[in-house]
């Protein structure tokens, strides 16, 4: 049954962020035991009076998804903690490259209220030279498996509707 609604779950967050996403097969976050490793790539102009482009960037956003086969408040804290000091090898920040969004989504039976107390807590960005090479934000969406809930940080809110889109077919 595990290994059953762990693939129904994955194979539904893998087909759809495969619409806005690519699915990075070989990325260096799956030697960290990460499930699914999405990138998505946003192109951005500047523009003079709304017509005249005058400067283009980039924004990636990451998913990084993470199947627990049980809760545990300190693995989740290990994985952020892992991004947060691997961040220079695993992204490649440039000048182009004006921000980069990692969301983490985690898999798990039950949180509890240490858990929602985290989310709600946590927030973590940070800019390069004053923001002039870049910012860097994390968000987190966990999803309660056992009781179909999904808790977010405050800057993942704007996902939440996203993500029980993706996991409500598979209900």
């Amino acid at each position: 049954m595990y290994e059953n609604e762990k693939l129904d779950i994955l194979m539904a967050l893998r087909n759809g962020l495969s619409h806005h996403f690519n699915i990075l097969e070989d990325h260096k976050f799956y030697i960290y035991g990460f499930d699914i490793v999405a990138k998505a790539i946003l192109e951005n102009y500047r523009t003079i009076f709304g017509a005249i482009k005058f400067d283009r960037f980039y924004s990636f956003e990451f998913a990084l998804v993470k199947f627990l086969g049980r809760y545990n408040l300190a693995e989740i804290e290990k994985y952020i903690e892992l991004v947060k000091d691997k961040y220079f090898e695993l992204f490649t920040p440039s000048s182009d490259v004006m921000g980069t969004m990692i969301t983490f989504i985690f898999i798990a039976p039950g949180i509890d209220k240490r858990g929602i107390s985290f989310l709600d807590r946590f927030r973590y960005q940070k800019s390069f030279l004053l923001g002039l090479k870049g910012k860097y934000e994390m968000r987190i969406i966990f999803f309660d498996r056992k009781n179909k809930i999904i808790y977010t940080n405050k800057n993942a809110k704007v996902l939440k509707n996203y993500y029980e889109k993706l996991l409500k077919e598979r209900r």
